[in-house]
């Protein structure tokens, strides 16, 4: 019987290296401690995600009751361009959770009112909400987009179609947030530099995992997916991405853009050659 790993459990077997900030059932939805250098907030269990040396993304766990203020501030503090909540209806349900990013709201000292904006059908089954948060009562105003992904059950994984889709919504509901940033010129410069998409589902790992390496494939063309786990889970925790089936998505996105870059590869080449070619 041979002892040698599969590549999903290659990838599975992939650890960060991070110190972690001790589990407190104060801070916590579940029993993974975050990383200690990425921390962002004492009372959360929040982590700004650094890919290849760079500022990426933020995830948390989705709040617990007491700390919805803590999570609006957030938002606030990172000029947030879009919350992003893969949480399902199922866990909302089945857990109470509050749904602070829906309808209108007093946390504390901070207001909401949230508005639905429009669905997005990510396939035939997966489906995103999309709204528009406004927040207010803590050191200023925000606008802030809002994708819900309603239907994607928790532990389980979504095709390379749906995580596609859903990337490229992300990125252009950011494009959409910074463009208005810049034209109201409320946010300084420096805070633009620093606004980064938050992240959730229910613990913040495994839906959370798989499109945040969804994203940063994209984004960084260069780096293999290995490097990617690997900051991912330095940036979080260790159960980042967190099924052999979120794993083995990604492992056919990873393939899917290989070959899309040797297609252009290939084509680049052609194109050199002709134009020394004989006429």
């Amino acid at each position: 019987m041979s002892n040698k790993l599969s590549p999903v459990e290659q990838l599975m077997a992939i650890k960060g290296e991070a110190e972690s900030i001790a589990y407190d059932s104060e801070r916590d939805r579940f029993n993974m401690p975050h990383a200690a250098e990425t921390n962002i907030s004492n009372a959360l269990n929040a982590n700004r995600i650094v890919i290849d040396g760079k500022d990426f993304a933020i995830a948390t766990q989705f709040p617990l009751d007491q700390q919805i203020e803590a999570q609006l501030q957030l938002l606030i503090d990172n000029q947030t361009p879009v919350l992003v909540v893969l949480a399902s209806i199922n866990d909302i349900q089945n857990n109470q959770l509050i749904e602070y990013f829906k309808g209108s709201a007093t946390y504390g000292a901070i207001q909401t009112q949230s508005k639905f904006l429009d669905y997005v059908d990510l396939d035939s089954i997966i489906e995103a909400k999309i709204f528009n948060l406004s927040v207010s009562g803590y050191k200023e105003s925000l606008e802030i987009q809002v994708i819900h992904v309603h239907n994607w059950p928790d532990h389980r994984t979504v095709s390379t179609e749906v995580t596609t889709n859903l990337v490229s919504l992300i990125e252009s509901k950011i494009e959409q947030s910074m463009t208005a940033f810049k034209k109201d010129q409320s946010p300084t410069i420096s805070d633009l530099a620093k606004a980064l998409p938050v992240m959730h589902c229910k613990a913040g790992v495994g839906r959370t995992g798989q499109t945040l390496a969804a994203m940063a494939m994209k984004q960084f063309p260069e780096l293999s997916l290995a490097s990617i786990i690997k900051d991912l889970r330095r940036s979080r925790n260790n159960k980042t991405i967190q099924t052999p089936q979120q794993m083995k998505t990604l492992m056919e996105l990873d393939e899917m853009r290989s070959k899309s870059q040797a297609k252009t590869q290939k084509k680049q080449s052609r194109s050199w050659r002709s134009l020394f070619g004989k006429k």
